[in-house]
């Protein structure tokens, strides 16, 4: 915080500025300066959001560390840079030129950056409420701070910290994105508000002339555009300043001292040999002005401290560090270039100001009453090309000379931080000459000239000559933050719109949650392409199998979206633990539970079998397992019980389309026994104890009630296909075998034998035939109860008065009664064969032919399923019941011939 105080008094916008204008740049404060919290602490003060324990946090790096070094060495992706990433402070920002937001790989560490998407969600629901938009953003700010600061572990563990947070340039650079966000909207929204609520910025009244300071602080205070670009300014050096903190200063390499020492010493002993003197004649003279009046150099050892001297002053100018320039200045002897860097500063007589002032004491003066001379010596000193390219820069800062700031500007935010400081001096100083009622010396018109939009800034530093620089305008993260800060909201998503398809899952994290916060701040033109992105996240958090965070974001799709996705996810959870834990998740999120789990249901049912068996192997295959155990996502929850049988009928449909009997008895047992009930129970939830006390199955809603109804006729199916196998088996597989008559003479013993065995054979064989003649009744009872059901037919629907008429039915219910009624063709003749083989089995041929009177019956209409050739195979069997009947003296019907 005090680096960016005294960044704030040193900027020349920033020493102007009154309490109105600083509480803008406090935003900046909060954004930039926020110290990363102990990872030992919580990371908020708030309920249930805490940081990375001590145990997890080790625990993350031992495991990273165990498999990291001997990665690093053979890693042919790490960027040679000559910066040195060394310092602790580069856990608070780092460089926001170099992005791997579209490099997706695994590396060692990739488990303490996933820690992310984990981070990012619990900061969401953290806080859920729209007015706490930037406690969130300050929550991922932080998220973004905890990671940096785990790999800078892992790397003080390996000896290589700056590599590891060289593959993490992107996270550097997304907390940075995310606290321009938090600087830039917390103003904009907050004047916003005020212009709403009828809030009045024009200019007070004054009883005096406004001096320089009080114009400024009215341009900054009325004018947003270049308030935002100060912000702008001092997010970029505090990004410059954390990003370099631990580069070799002056102090670090140089006692306090006076200026040009070896020059001084040369003078004085210039009668002497002196071992170490310069290479070339120095100047006779040692002020300031006499290596450009004598045209001669310092010492070869002054001349290069005096270039480290600059680059040194300029570089503290770069981190808004003014006051830092100047004791740097005089540390190394030399107070007149830190008297230079003073002359910028604005004018303002208190005393006039002051009238309440009683006491008649004299107040002082503040800034240079000849600013404007010396902006033009200034202009000067950096339009001349004799002096060293760092100290034209550093006087081209304060007097808005562009071509010479340009010259030392290696990197997108260094140029972009050139454009916008003479940008705003030259606004500041039109402003200054408009309004301030004396004469000023005129400025060159090159001055003039580099008034600029910020629109033009960005397409000028997009043209740039420098590779570098022109790369960098085309980085993703730059990219972004250029249509943030120039709040062009449908650009920036069109761009990452364009990006979804080749981002990697954490640049997609970062869009997703860009999206959320717009969102939160009611930019409503964003819904169709955020929704195209959230979707792209959602998808990979599904692979990553998290239910929280699957359900938690899916949440923020339309509705179809969200039936749509989450069932996906869902369709691949087995487990019933899981699913309970998916189920949980989706209510804790809002989801609609019902609709999305008939959609998993439905989604799974309709796949494509791969697996067809023959005809002859009813065996269930692993898919029809699959798609029986989804229906345990319809038994959760009561009120779901209706739909679960709805969707076990489909299920029992298909299965015994395909002749899967094994299949359409497991999926019938899935539905539990008490599902009827449930089903009634909670239809008369709600309803009036006198409408309860009424109640009967027609009250029911058609759809209910046909499920139900079919749901019996299944039952009566399975019950009599089981029942037949049962007696098949017992027909053929348990009737006793005669005992084999001896072969020739036998004695008597073998006689006796034999004789024990033919008798114990007829009991056994009169036992098989009782058993067999009441298993045969019974299983008569279970086939004809699928030909005689009740109430119009077997998988015949009951259509009710209030029932809807067939051409209001929907494609789902059209569908289900072309289903039924070919299901009917092909399983009411199967019953009746089976019904006949059984009959001629147990030699009752006359009922064989009793069965084809109610085949014909018009009451039951049976013989309308039957097609020609089904037809033709009853006939033939029932003709051979005839046959059997007239060898046994009746005639075709079965009747006795009486002679």
């Amino acid at each position: 915080m005090a680096s960016l105080n005294r960044s704030v008094q040193d900027s020349p916008a920033r020493r102007i500025m009154e309490p109105d204008i600083k509480q803008a740049v406090l935003l900046l404060d909060d954004a930039l300066n926020s110290p990363t919290k102990s990872t030992l602490r919580l990371s908020r003060n708030t309920p249930g959001k805490s940081g990375i324990s001590r145990r997890k946090r080790d625990s993350l790096v031992e495991h990273s560390v165990t498999h990291l070094g001997e990665s690093l060495l053979r890693s042919s992706r790490l960027v040679d840079t000559s910066m040195n990433y060394d310092s602790p402070e580069l856990m608070e920002f780092g460089n926001a030129d170099v992005s791997a937001s579209f490099v997706a790989a695994r590396e060692p560490w990739s488990n303490v950056v996933d820690e992310l998407f984990v981070d990012f969600q619990q900061s969401l629901q953290t806080h859920k409420s729209e007015h706490q938009i930037f406690e969130t953003v300050r929550d991922f700010i932080e998220n973004c701070s905890n990671v940096l600061q785990l790999l800078a572990d892992i790397g003080h563990k390996i000896s290589g910290k700056s590599k590891v947070l060289e593959k993490m340039k992107w996270l550097i650079n997304e907390r940075e994105t995310w606290r321009l966000i938090y600087a830039l909207y917390k103003d904009r929204l907050s004047n916003q508000d005020e212009m709403e609520q009828g809030g009045d910025r024009t200019q007070a009244i004054t009883s005096h002339v406004l001096s320089e300071k009080e114009v400024v602080q009215e341009l900054y205070k009325n004018d947003c555009s270049i308030r935002e670009s100060q912000l702008v300014v001092d997010w970029l050096e505090q990004n410059a300043l954390h990003c370099e903190e631990d580069q070799i200063r002056m102090q670090h390499y140089t006692d306090k001292t006076v200026a040009w020492e070896n020059t001084l010493h040369q003078i004085q002993n210039e009668s002497l040999n002196i071992s170490y003197s310069s290479s070339r004649p120095v100047l006779n003279k040692l002020d300031p002005d006499a290596p450009l009046r004598e045209r001669k150099p310092l010492h070869d050892l002054d001349m290069e401290d005096e270039e480290k001297l600059i680059k040194g002053v300029f570089r503290e100018i770069r981190y808004g560090r003014l006051e830092e320039a100047q004791n740097l200045c005089f540390h190394c002897g030399q107070p007149w270039r830190a008297a230079t860097l003073e002359g910028w500063r604005l004018f303002h007589d208190p005393n006039y100001a002051d009238l309440s002032n009683s006491s008649g004491e004299k107040l002082p003066v503040e800034g240079n009453p000849n600013r404007d001379l010396w902006k033009l010596m200034a202009w000067n000193l950096a339009s001349d090309t004799r002096l060293p390219l760092y100290a034209r820069a550093t006087h081209a800062v304060f007097c808005g000379h562009l071509n010479a700031l340009e010259g030392v500007c290696e990197t997108w935010t260094d140029l972009l931080w050139a454009f916008l400081k003479v940008m705003i001096d030259v606004r500041v100083e039109k402003e200054i000459r408009a309004t301030v009622l004396r004469s000023y010396v005129p400025l060159p018109d090159e001055y003039w000239q580099n008034k600029l939009t910020l629109p033009e800034i960005f397409t000028k530093i997009a043209a740039s000559k420098k590779a570098a620089i022109s790369e960098g305008a085309a980085n993703p993260d730059h990219i972004v933050q250029t249509c943030i800060i120039l709040n062009d909201i449908p650009h920036l998503m069109a761009k990452m719109l364009e990006w979804v398809p080749s981002a990697d899952a954490q640049f997609l994290r970062f869009m997703a949650h860009l999206v959320l916060f717009y969102r939160s701040c009611g930019f409503a033109e964003i819904d169709e392409v955020g929704d195209s992105i959230l979707e792209a996240y959602v998808k990979v958090l599904m692979k990553k199998g998290d239910p929280q965070l699957v359900a938690c974001y899916v949440a923020t799709l339309p509705q179809e979206d969200q039936v749509k996705l989450y069932a996906n996810f869902l369709e691949n959870i087995t487990e019933e633990n899981e699913r309970t834990a998916c189920l949980t998740a989706a209510e804790d999120a809002g989801l609609d539970i019902e609709v999305i789990t008939k959609r998993v249901v439905e989604n799974i049912r309709n796949r494509e079998n791969v697996d067809q068996p023959s005809d002859l192997q009813m065996e269930a295959t692993p898919e029809d397992l699959i798609k029986v155990s989804a229906l345990n996502w319809l038994i959760f929850y009561p009120s779901q019980r209706a739909e679960a049988l709805f969707q076990a009928n489909a299920m029992i449909r298909q299965f015994l389309a395909l002749g899967r009997m094994e299949a359409a008895r497991k999926a019938f047992s899935k539905i539990p026994v008490d599902s009827i009930d449930i089903t009634v129970q909670e239809f008369q939830r709600g309803m009036p104890y006198e409408a309860c006390q009424q109640f009967d199955m027609d009250s029911l809603p058609y759809r209910i009630a046909s499920s139900i109804r079919e749901y019996f006729c299944h039952k009566a199916y399975l019950d009599a296909q089981e029942g037949f196998s049962d007696w098949f088996h017992h027909f053929h597989s348990a009737k006793p075998i005669p005992p084999a008559e001896p072969a020739g003479e036998v004695g008597f013993t073998e006689k006796v034998l034999f004789d024990h065995k033919r008798t114990q054979y007829n009991m056994e064989l009169e036992r098989w035939k009782l058993s067999m003649q009441q298993q045969t009744k019974m299983v008569k009872i279970q086939l004809h109860n699928v030909l005689l059901f009740p109430d119009g037919g077997w998988l015949v629907d009951i259509h009710s008065k209030d029932g809807p008429l067939e051409e209001e039915f929907d494609d789902e219910a059209k569908c289900r009664l072309q289903q039924m009624e070919n299901l009917r063709k092909i399983c009411i003749p199967k019953i009746v064969l089976l019904l006949i083989s059984m009959m001629q089995s147990m030699g009752d041929h006359a009922e064989c032919i009793q069965l084809a009177e109610t085949i014909v019956s018009e009451q039951h209409q049976i013989y309308k399923v039957y097609t020609p050739q089904k037809m033709r195979e009853l006939l033939k069997k029932i003709a051979e019941s005839s046959l059997e009947l007239m060898k046994n003296k009746r005639d075709p019907w079965g009747h006795p011939i009486t002679f």
